[in-house]
């Protein structure tokens, strides 16, 4: 990013979500919108230079899930974990039915990826619950695309500042 700070512009998200050519935008502190140096030259670089800082803020490891798990007594035989990218691993991963659906993908493509691949699945009466939708707009904007292409109008429930859920028709 040109104003090297990588750190305080990581907040870099897919803008222009709702058409088939994606820009990268990059919300500097002072509020105002930049854009990468570097995206008129390589857009795929820079986003993935983005990307990649991101993942590295954003990762947590499985022994840090699984401690989290058993923290608060939830690891069990049911509990599966799999690692990788959502768009890797929730496409074929071992889940028939979900009674409840909690989303914590932050950036448009993973939020996009796992409503993508798990939605269907969700019971009829389930609960959809997804994080960050009310303070990242590139989750939001997943969010709303994905409801638009598949025409699901269920009314979203706000749960606090960055939650919301919503209850899958029994149609």
């Amino acid at each position: 990013c040109s104003c090297r700070s990588s750190r305080r512009c990581i907040r870099a998200s897919r803008c222009n979500s709702r058409s088939s050519s994606h820009s990268l935008a990059v919300r500097h502190d002072s509020g105002s919108e930049g854009s990468c140096a570097r995206w008129a030259r390589s857009p795929s670089a820079c986003w993935w230079r983005a990307v990649s800082v991101a993942a590295r803020e954003l990762a947590v490891s499985a022994d840090e899930v699984r401690a989290g798990f058993a923290r608060f007594g939830l690891l069990d035989d049911q509990v599966r974990f799999l690692e990788g990218w959502f768009r890797d691993t929730l496409p074929s991963a071992p889940i028939d039915r979900l009674a409840i659906l909690r989303l914590d993908g932050d950036l448009y493509e993973s939020t996009m990826d796992a409503l993508v691949a798990l939605y269907d699945k969700v019971s009829p009466g389930g609960i959809v619950i997804v994080d960050d939708y009310g303070i990242l707009e590139s989750c939001r904007a997943a969010v709303t695309d994905f409801r638009s292409q598949r025409g699901v109008t269920e009314t979203i429930y706000r749960i606090d500042d960055s939650g919301v859920h919503w209850q899958r028709s029994t149609a």
